[in-house]
């Protein structure tokens, strides 16, 4: 939803930043629209510089938080195979139970962050939809 606003704001000052041209003889191209848009050509350039600017920043976070994410799925893995090998052994000392139950309530906080992030309508695109499927340890 961010993305798009971000988008709207940056097409409307492109159009915006058109309408103040002039042509050679300095006369404006659009008439009094043209003449009113001249007036506001500081905040347009503004607006269209700034709303750029925020867009490669989402951007940027969209890679940053699938790229999280694919990593958050790959700990999870691997932290739920080790959470096997230790349920079938017998001879597990009690470190090894408090460090592997800190890891799962790590990854699993982890999670719930990812999925609340992923239900947010203001930020709901920087997380893939992968996040809804993504279960917890047990």
């Amino acid at each position: 939803m961010i993305l798009w606003i971000f988008i709207i704001v940056f097409s409307i000052s492109i159009v915006w930043c058109h309408l103040c041209k002039t042509d050679q003889r300095g006369k404006k191209c659009y008439g009094r629209i043209g003449k009113f848009c001249s007036k506001l050509e500081p905040t347009a350039l503004a607006s269209t510089v700034i709303s750029g600017f925020l867009i490669m920043i989402v951007l940027i976070g969209l890679v940053i938080a699938h790229i999280e994410f694919h990593s958050l799925v790959v700990e999870r893995n691997a932290v739920q195979m080790t959470l096997d090998t230790y349920r079938k052994s017998i001879d597990m000392h009690m470190l090894e139970k408090v460090g592997a139950i800190q890891q799962v309530f790590e990854i699993n906080k982890q999670i719930a962050v990812a999925k609340y992030w992923h239900s947010s309508i203001w930020f709901g695109v920087f997380w893939p939809d992968g996040v809804v499927e993504l279960n917890y340890i047990k």
